[in-house]
């Protein structure tokens, strides 16, 4: 959260949390109409949670027998290297990132 809120402050963005009760009721999430000032952040439901995890394990398993299946093995690996190297590298949040991290968390 602390890289979030450092992201949003050097952006220059209002960050809005559904805790905060600062997003609108009637927020349309359609690719179409968003822009990049509705970015939000929060928990993603569990349904379209499990939903996403049985397509990516259908497409490992590579149940429909396609070709896609066979390439994940390589992507998942040049994934998890990324990830390993990118917290290696990454410099420390902000301190005022922290702050307000912290904040937001006891809201």
């Amino acid at each position: 959260t602390p890289f979030m809120i450092d992201l949003h402050l050097f952006l220059g963005r209002k960050v809005l949390s559904p805790a905060l009760n600062d997003i609108p009721e009637k927020v349309s999430y359609d690719l179409a109409s968003q822009t990049p000032d509705d970015v939000h952040f929060g928990c993603v439901p569990e349904s379209v949670l499990m939903d996403e995890n049985e397509n990516v394990r259908r497409l490992i398993q590579n149940e429909g027998g396609n070709k896609v299946g066979m390439d994940f093995e390589s992507l998942v690996k040049t994934a998890k290297n990324a990830q390993k190297q990118y917290r290696r590298s990454r410099p420390d949040p902000s301190r005022e990132g922290v702050r307000r991290s912290k904040e937001l968390l006891q809201q």
